[in-house]
């Protein structure tokens, strides 16, 4: 789930998020720092607690943690993934060094300027006003947020500087603030960990020990759903009553893994639980989860479903925290099958002009809106590292080809929203047309209830599973030796009018644009990761280099359209 920003940020909200991607894509060979992150393991006999009573976490923190007062686990030179070893390497030439460095010289642009005009510990920058903002909870976020991405581009004085004041954070609170759990554990929590699983730095560790278990206190609510936010001096509750559901599941890599760090058992209960409720509510007829619920009753309060706001980051998690158990945790494997194959089926839609594959959000029946959002563009690289990771007792080989179809497909979409406007910037989101079929009249003595079932009958038709399943029958013939909208989608705009005739330049032939099948219904641009994350992981996961070359194209829109002189 992500906040749509109330001010204009600068340049540092794609540093801290996307700008590790383009690092990726664009160096020939990175070679990643040692750290202590280990997979853990759950034994057989682990005494997890499914079932109330649970324990009520104190409001009250004791003294923090000095790095001295604990001996914490220091790196060591096998513990971790072997992530050197490019399994797809580039051309031996200096193009992708020369890109990578110039993303490099990005980030430093806009961390100075953040250093400069809204020093720690302001939250963010202002870039147009050379102001700053405290928008989460004052504790330097955008710093925080970054470690783990100084390590990776080898700044190791910026990381020695950040560390210095990492340690001088005590995380103070007023009385009359509150910390948005979510927001503070992906960024704040998780930027401690990264940051410590890269270097070994125990200050690291210790910040997120003490930070993690100041909200433990969330929790504490009769169903064991977290509430939105926290004081976490006081431990007070805000905003009680209901919980979104990216907001519950998007915590249990942080907690799971601080478990494994600490040996502290409330933090794997506490948001392991969680996956208790998710098993005991999923929807029994499409697998998927509404968006929010109840914080009392830990049940399900309204019947949207969709991968975009409020949810998205549930159905990561599900995959990454079995991933990141060395692939013990199985019930979150399976978890995460039955969820994305009720996905696929009911969310995944093409349209009805260019062949775009996209996901889109359901209400009230099931019926489509046809939103396709910037945010929904992570579940490409979703996909694929799915279809990289599962092993085939849990995902078929036939899944495994529709999973990979689906990722090209709407990795596809998403790459053509940013390449279809002049800016080359993606807008927050687009609503695609409906086939005209599906705004028939009714016919002469045609009741409503029959009208209604007509088209949700069409609404069927449109789905993109459906035409899969038809290609298949038909012999797998045909749009280029795939499903319609993985190699015969249309190409983009590039901001060009309709009108406009543009020549091949390999066959001399005149390309003729298709009708634009969507309007923009909101075209802000927000400097999100989620594309550029999905192009990295195509390309590590296909080794084709159009998915590098389509981040290298965002990243340029990027940098020609948002820098300011400060971020």
């Amino acid at each position: 789930m992500a906040v749509i920003p109330a001010r204009v940020r600068g340049l540092f909200f794609i540093v801290t998020g996307g700008i590790v991607f383009l690092l990726l894509l664009f160096y020939n060979d990175v070679h990643f720092m040692r750290s202590s992150f280990r997979f853990y393991n759950i034994p057989e006999d682990f005494d997890r607690l499914d079932h109330p009573p649970r324990p009520q976490y104190p409001p009250f923190h004791p003294p923090p943690v000095t790095v001295d007062e604990h001996d914490y686990p220091r790196p060591t030179p096998d513990s971790s993934p072997d992530f050197e070893d490019d399994p797809y390497p580039s051309s031996a030439n200096d193009l992708w060094d020369s890109r990578a460095e110039s993303v490099k010289e990005a980030f430093l642009h806009a961390y100075n300027g953040y250093k400069k005009y809204a020093p720690f510990p302001a939250d963010e920058l202002l870039p147009l006003t050379n102001g700053s903002i405290i928008n989460f909870n004052g504790w330097g976020v955008s710093m925080v947020d970054a470690l783990d991405t100084m390590l990776i581009m080898g700044l190791h004085d910026e990381f020695d500087e950040a560390t210095q004041q990492v340690a001088s954070i005590n995380f103070s609170m007023p009385k009359y603030m509150s910390a948005p759990f979510f927001e503070t554990v992906i960024r704040y929590v998780g930027g401690f960990l990264s940051a410590y699983a890269l270097s070994g730095e125990p200050i690291m560790l210790s910040r997120a020990e003490d930070l993690a278990w100041r909200l433990l206190p969330v929790f504490n609510t009769s169903s064991g759903l977290p509430v939105y936010g926290i004081n976490v001096e006081t431990g007070e509750h805000a905003y009680g009553g209901s919980c979104l559901l990216a907001e519950m599941a998007s915590c249990q890599m942080e907690y799971k893994y601080l478990a494994h760090l600490t040996g502290r058992d409330e933090f794997f209960n506490a948001s392991d639980y969680i996956m208790d409720i998710m098993i005991n509510t999923q929807n029994p007829i499409n697998g998927m989860w509404p968006t929010t619920f109840n914080t009392w009753t830990g049940e399900p309060v309204n019947d949207v479903f969709t991968v975009g706001a409020l949810a998205d980051s549930a159905y990561e998690y599900l995959l990454k925290q079995y991933i990141m158990s060395n692939k013990t945790e199985t019930r979150l494997a399976e978890l995460y099958m039955s969820s994305i194959t009720g996905i696929l089926a009911n969310l995944v839609y093409i349209s009805p002009t260019r062949n775009l594959v996209y996901v889109t959000d359901t209400y009230y029946g099931m019926r489509p809106t046809r939103k396709f959002e910037h945010l929904a563009c992570f579940f490409p690289g979703l996909l694929a590292l799915g279809a990289s990771s599962l092993p085939p007792e849990i995902m078929t080989p036939q899944q495994k080809e529709l999973h990979m179809w689906a990722a090209e497909a709407i990795g596809h979409s998403c790459w053509v929203m940013y390449m279809d406007r002049k800016s080359g910037l993606g807008p927050e989101s687009v609503t695609f047309d409906a086939p005209p079929e599906e705004h028939l009249a009714a016919r002469p003595g045609q009741t409503y209830q029959e009208q209604q079932k007509e088209q949700e009958e069409q609404m069927q038709r449109e789905r993109w599973v459906r035409k899969v399943g038809q290609w298949i029958t038909a012999g797998r013939k045909g749009n280029g030796g795939a499903p319609p909208g993985v190699k015969d989608a249309d190409m983009p705009w590039y901001g060009k009018d309709m009108r406009d005739e543009e020549v091949d330049e390999d066959t001399g032939k005149v390309i003729v644009r298709k009708k634009k099948d969507y309007f923009e219904s909101q075209d802000n641009y927000f400097l999100r990761p989620e594309t550029l994350e999905s192009m990295f992981v195509l390309w590590r996961t296909t080794g084709d280099s159009k998915w590098r070359d389509r981040g290298w194209e965002i990243w340029s829109a990027i940098e020609n359209n948002t820098k300011t002189p400060s971020g």
